[in-house]
Order: structure tokens, then sequence, then C-alpha cells
């Protein structure tokens, strides 16, 4: 019997994780300012981070961190828009992550759950580890229900 590798067998875990250099995304903020913003960032994920972070671009570089670990767990097959993955800021850190668009398209044909998430920061370093789940439901493209935010807590 021969097993396809793109079908997980009784549920399988993806690990994605990405690291931001923290002085190069704040000089490239300086640089290209709001569009550039703009083209990674809901303004809800700017806003958060605008009223609750200390330092606005470090929070939105982890940010970035965690969207690319989603990324690197769903594996979408298509190009993706960084705003299609909304990370959501909740007790003092980012705390929960929604897929929309063509990322939740993705999620939806692999059948992915976000399982957890882990974010950090030190010194110009942001870190995101992103675990996701993937399971034997076939047919999920055919659900009448939209992928819905998944929120993630933080323990």
């Amino acid at each position: 019997m021969v097993l396809a590798a793109t079908r997980p067998i009784d549920g399988t875990f993806r690990v994605g994780t990405d690291i931001v250099d923290l002085a190069r995304f704040r000089a490239h903020v300086l640089r290209h300012g709001a569009p550039f913003l703009a083209r990674l960032f809901t303004r809800e994920e700017i806003d958060a981070a605008e009223r609750w972070a200390v330092d606005i671009v470090a929070a939105l570089g982890t940010a970035l961190a965690v969207k690319k670990a989603v990324l690197a767990a769903i594996r979408p097959t298509a190009a993706v828009p960084l705003t299609d993955i909304v990370v959501g800021w909740g007790h003092g850190e980012w705390g929960s992550v929604a897929l929309h668009g063509e990322c939740g398209r993705a999620a939806i044909a692999q059948d992915v759950t976000l399982a957890d998430m882990a974010c950090a920061r030190s010194g110009q370093v942001a870190t995101a580890t992103v675990i996701v789940r993937t399971s034997l439901v076939t047919g999920a493209l055919d659900r009448a229900t939209p992928y819905d935010s998944a929120a993630i807590g933080h323990n």
C-alpha cells in the first residue's frame, strides 16, 4: 500500500518558525513608512501595536515573525498576502491568529487547525513558532462555513 505524502495519517502536526531581525525591520519601516506596513499588517494590527506596545516597531516585527511562521506551517500553494493572517493582541502580547482569504482557503483545503503559538523578543531578534494540526477529514472545501478565527492562548 502506498501512502501519499500529502495525506496525513491520523492527524499530523506541522511546525513553522521564523526569526525577524528587528534592526533591519526597523530600518525598512523608517525608510518606507506606512505603505510598507500596509503591505504586511491590517489596520487592526497596527492600531493594537500603537495602543498597547511600548515599542511599536518591535511589536510589529514580532507579529511579522508570527505571520511568517504560520505560512511555514500551513505551506499554501498559492501566494498569500500577509494581511490574510491577522495576529491579535491579548494579555500584553500577540495572542491569537485569524486566517482569511487565500490563507484561510489553504487551511481549509488541508484541514489545518492552529494548535499553539509562541513568540518572543530578545534584544534585536523576534521569534515565533506556530504548530498546526492536520487531520484525515476530507471534503473540507465543501463545508458550508468559512474558516473562522482560531484563537491561540498563551498560558
